[in-house]
């Protein structure tokens, strides 16, 4: 039967897209009874968060009927069958949902509720949203870095401005500063290197600066170099292995000397993420990596063979090899 509904519905879509599909043609198509099988067929085709044309779906919706339907559920029902109604709601990106997605936002106790709001706010792509689109979220879900990676992504570019200033305005909880640091580099938002630089000079939460560390990875200015630098001495693992390719992404052949040193520390991951930061500079690293392959250093030697012969066999994709 959803093989069937779903050869329907896509030559009805093409069909409205191109102005052929009259009202009567509509609502033959798609009755009541047949709403579960279009909600799967839009499941199936409009969820995604990408920006897509939405319009001969919303028109479908419109005038079988489907839409009221979708708002009579969020309305009457609970539990997950309203959560998948509001997320259902939100694949339309209409704008004039909004009043009911920021009502859901505000008052909903169920975290996934919320959630499924807040995507129908970034899907609307109304900047007026952007400061506070996942403040309620974020109450709800208990810090959910994933949900709000999310909501954030959807926004994509534009969202970028907004945290930093958030980032730089406001007293935040380390899990803030987490999530907004790594969006930030992620998104290559070069304008917040200075504020992540002087982080990583005052915070002290070792998963704060790594966060910090793995968004100048995306970043790479030079203009953070020397605050890069003394990370590789610290005692905490996971900070060395970041800042070893921050630094190759900031100083690029200006860091080969100090990741060569790292060429044999004593912890053998160590070792071989920073052959693979030096991979990442291009012929000057693969040419260092030969140079080590065939060094004194057992350490050093183990390492950049590993490294070398994983580049070799592609494994690690690299234009230099």
């Amino acid at each position: 039967r959803m093989t069937e509904r779903e050869a329907i519905y896509s030559r009805l879509v093409q069909s409205v897209r191109f102005g052929q599909a009259t009202t009567n043609d509509i609502q033959a198509a798609i009755s009541p009874k047949d709403y579960q099988y279009f909600e799967r067929f839009l499941q199936k085709t409009i969820s995604s968060v990408k920006d897509i044309d939405v319009s001969a779906e919303s028109k479908i919706a419109e005038v079988c009927g489907f839409m009221d339907h979708i708002k009579k559920r969020i309305g009457k029902t609970k539990g997950w069958n309203r959560t998948i109604a509001i997320r259902v709601l939100s694949y339309f990106r209409d704008k004039q949902n909004l009043p009911l997605f920021r009502n859901i936002q505000a008052e909903d106790s169920v975290p996934q509720a919320v959630f499924a709001a807040s995507l129908g706010v970034a899907l609307c792509k109304d900047p007026s949203t952007f400061r506070t689109i996942g403040s309620r979220l974020w109450e709800v879900t208990g810090h959910n870095q994933e949900a709000l990676m999310v909501i954030f992504s959807v926004q994509g570019e534009a969202m970028a401005p907004v945290v930093y200033e958030i980032l730089c305005e406001e007293q935040l909880k380390d899990s803030a500063k987490i999530l907004i640091t790594k969006f930030l580099g992620e998104k290559n938002y070069r304008a917040s290197t200075a504020k992540i630089g002087d982080l990583l000079t005052t915070e002290e939460s070792p998963q704060v600066l790594a966060s910090c560390l793995y968004a100048l990875r995306y970043i790479g200015d030079r203009s953070v170099f020397d605050k890069i630098v003394p990370f590789l001495e610290h005692p905490d693992f996971d900070l060395q292995i970041e800042a070893l390719h921050a630094l190759a992404e900031a100083g690029g052949s200006k860091s080969l000397e100090f990741l060569k040193r790292r060429l044999d520390d004593s912890n053998w991951w160590v070792r071989r993420e920073a052959a693979l930061a030096i991979s990442e500079l291009g012929r000057d690293g693969i040419a260092c990596l030969r140079g080590a392959a065939e060094g004194d250093s057992i350490n050093a030697r183990a390492a950049a063979q590993t490294i070398l012969a994983e580049l070799r066999f592609h494994r690690i994709a690299t234009e230099e090899f």
